[in-house]
């Protein structure tokens, strides 16, 4: 039997062997240099594969996210800017406040901000030009418990709008609790979408 061990060899650690007594079994040997030659035949094909479809995954995954230049909420800006793979580009939108992966368009809203716009007449109006517009919209909506309570709007108005947005307009509303919850969601919604397109 052959056992081996590192030896140190002057300047420095090489590779020996010693035999104990009753020699060595080739038969042994033979089959621990097959097996050696197995793993390499096996490692040679992993490392021929799958490395470009890993890169070219990681690539694809790659966020596109484009922001209205009026979008002045820093913390928001500055937690797209916070999450890995994200691609912002801060230009002028017809429409919306964000457009993930050239097909999603999003619209975000604090909670005060559609109170405001369901008492004033402009939600629905924006509303029936976000699903004329080629991307799939949806709807934002930013606010903790406190906000919503605070809000000079009754319940049942609240809520009445909530399901025309979404049972007649066919619009999606995602609720959020501030900037950072909302830059996440927006980022689910584009990986989802990447997801949907690769079909993984």
């Amino acid at each position: 039997m052959v056992l081996c061990r590192n030896v140190h060899r002057g300047d420095g650690i090489g590779f020996g062997a010693e035999i104990e007594e009753g020699g060595f079994d080739e038969r042994e040997t033979s089959g621990a240099v097959s097996g050696l030659r197995g793993i390499a035949d096996r490692l040679q094909a992993i490392l021929s594969g799958p490395i470009p479809s890993v890169l070219s995954i990681a690539m694809r995954e790659i966020l596109h996210i484009g922001i209205d230049d009026r979008e002045r909420n820093k913390d928001l800006l500055e937690a797209l800017r916070g999450i890995e793979d994200v691609e912002l580009v801060i230009r002028r939108l017809e429409i919306g406040d964000f457009e993930i992966e050239g097909s999603v368009l999003i619209e975000r809203k604090t909670a005060a901000d559609f109170a405001t716009s369901l008492v004033d007449g402009r939600l629905f109006s924006q509303a029936s030009r976000m699903v004329q517009y080629p991307l799939r919209p949806a709807y934002i909506i930013e606010g903790t418990a406190h906000d919503w309570n605070c809000l000079n709007v009754t319940r049942s108005a609240i809520q009445g709008a909530l399901i025309s947005l979404m049972l007649i307009f066919d619009i999606p509303v995602l609720r959020s609790t501030d900037a950072a919850e909302t830059a996440r969601l927006a980022c689910y919604a584009g990986r989802q979408l990447i997801r949907a397109r690769s079909g993984t």
